[in-house]
């Protein structure tokens, strides 16, 4: 994949789109001013840090504000605990803790639910969470 724009010139798309400007950028990200100069002149790209705080500021995708053919948005279902519309949660019961990395046994106590997408969950079969702890 090559990057069809320039850092530079997506960072202002982003800050002309989102309304947001330097000053404002400066204090959502608390990035040193001269450094957000730098970035606005295209006398340096940002690195994977502070791309991401930049990104997660300004709310769009990361890899669209490094230049690439992506959409702006963000994909919020990739990493999230939203289900699409149609997909109804099911209640799984979390039954209890193990330690990670110990061949142990995981004592049958409910200890409270969490949800997963229905159209995750097989019918007969039994499901259920544990605890991972160190």
């Amino acid at each position: 994949m090559q990057a069809i724009d320039t850092f530079q010139n997506r960072l202002k798309k982003a800050m002309e789109i989102r309304n947001i400007k330097q000053v404002d950028l400066v204090e959502k990200t608390h990035l040193d001013k001269t450094l957000i100069n730098k970035y606005l002149a295209g006398v340096t790209n940002a690195r994977q840090r502070k791309l991401t705080i930049l990104a997660d500021a300004l709310n769009v995708n990361e890899v669209w504000l490094m230049g690439y053919d992506v959409p702006m948005e963000r994909n919020l279902s990739v990493a999230s605990n939203v289900f699409p519309i149609d997909d109804t949660p099911k209640k799984i019961p979390v039954v209890g803790k193990i330690s990670a990395g110990v061949p142990i046994l995981a004592v049958e106590n409910i200890e409270g639910y969490e949800f997963a997408p229905s159209s995750q969950i097989k019918e007969g079969y039994d499901y259920f969470y544990l605890k991972v702890q160190r």
